[in-house]
């Protein structure tokens, strides 16, 4: 399973500093790793590689950029997110069932300690930080999806999972149970490009709860 994020500038925060350098020792779960932003050294790793972008790609560019890789499973994932061996597990499955895409709750974790073992799943929290598809499902989404959802903003998570649902119906599937996608209690994020987005897009309204893988 190939990942494609997104780098913000650490100087410019501490709390995202601390959140991405945690999720990038957790990557090497993914055999790479494409960044989308300026080069920052604190995230280099064996498989890690960057895209020039701003620090808030669009959605459609990363989908875009999906959809050239070739024969693997391409995650679009928040760069805080920690993710844990589980997740090879989870790729077994969608490629012997040939899932053509999916994603996962979160459980909530203290960086305080880092003690995953306690992290929760809160119910009320809708929130998806993760989405795995085929490159030919990627292609789709580019095609379709608004230029105004970004990664890192509010209702690109609504919006993919309403495209996947009715486009794919039983063969979109979440699999939260298998507990390896961990977000990290923080505080208010930046969201420069949040005047710019609406909710009037007909995929808002037909996202539901996936089946479990």
């Amino acid at each position: 399973m190939i990942a494609l994020s997104s780098a913000r500038r650490h100087e410019k925060n501490a709390e995202y500093s601390a959140n991405q350098k945690r999720a990038a020792d957790s990557w090497s779960v993914f055999s790479q790793v494409f960044y989308f932003g300026e080069y920052e050294e604190e995230l280099s790793r064996n498989n890690v590689l960057n895209v020039k972008s701003d620090e808030w790609p669009t959605i459609k560019s990363m989908a875009r950029f999906a959809g050239h890789i070739q024969n693997d499973l391409v995650a679009i994932i928040n760069a805080d997110i920690v993710v844990t061996e589980p997740i090879v597990e989870v790729e077994k499955k969608l490629k012997e069932l040939t899932i053509p895409a999916a994603t996962s709750y979160r459980y909530e974790f203290d960086p305080a300690d880092g003690d995953l073992s306690k992290a929760v799943r809160i119910k009320e929290d809708r929130g998806m930080d993760i989405f795995v598809a085929t490159p030919e499902v990627w292609r789709m989404v580019e095609k379709r999806i608004p230029e105004y959802l970004r990664i890192g903003h509010q209702t690109f998570d609504s919006w993919l999972c309403g495209f996947f649902c009715a486009n794919f119906g039983f063969g979109f599937r979440q699999f939260t149970d298998y507990r390896c996608i961990f977000h990290p209690k923080h505080g208010g994020r930046e969201t420069p490009f949040s005047s710019e987005i609406r909710s009037d897009d007909e995929y808002f309204t037909r996202a539901h709860v996936p089946s479990p893988l």
